[in-house]
């Protein structure tokens, strides 16, 4: 779709007509920051990196970027909490990053797991 553009417009209204947009990264350790366990080092991390250009691209924009990355899991279990701890935060913009742990799901648990999320979009 064409999530991004109406991402970006809603980035470049300025006050008093914007407001917070919230982009979600769901995921496993790698969004959550972690370097060498048991070390986080979130301002090194992606979601931070993105919202630090986004802060530089739409400078008049209130940009929240949300972790709900648990280290160490895996698609099916972060399906299972989708509902639960992304939904309620009402993403503009949706980052999904399982694919390092889902090796350890197998080919035919990972493709199950991936349909939940094909199905979101």
């Amino acid at each position: 779709g064409n999530y991004l553009k109406i991402f970006s417009d809603l980035c470049k209204v300025d006050w008093p007509k914007n407001r917070a947009v919230h982009v979600v990264c769901h995921g496993h350790s790698v969004p959550s920051g972690y370097f060498k366990t048991p070390e986080v080092r979130s301002l090194e991390s992606y979601p931070h990196l993105l919202r630090v250009g986004l802060a530089e691209r739409y400078p008049h924009a209130v940009i929240n970027v949300i972790v709900t990355a648990i280290g160490g899991e895996q698609s099916e279990s972060g399906a299972a909490r989708f509902k639960r701890d992304v939904l309620p935060l009402k993403p503009d913009v949706l980052t999904i990053d399982y694919a390092l742990n889902d090796r350890r799901l197998g080919l035919e648990r990972a493709k199950a797991a991936w349909k939940f999320w094909k199905a979101l979009g």
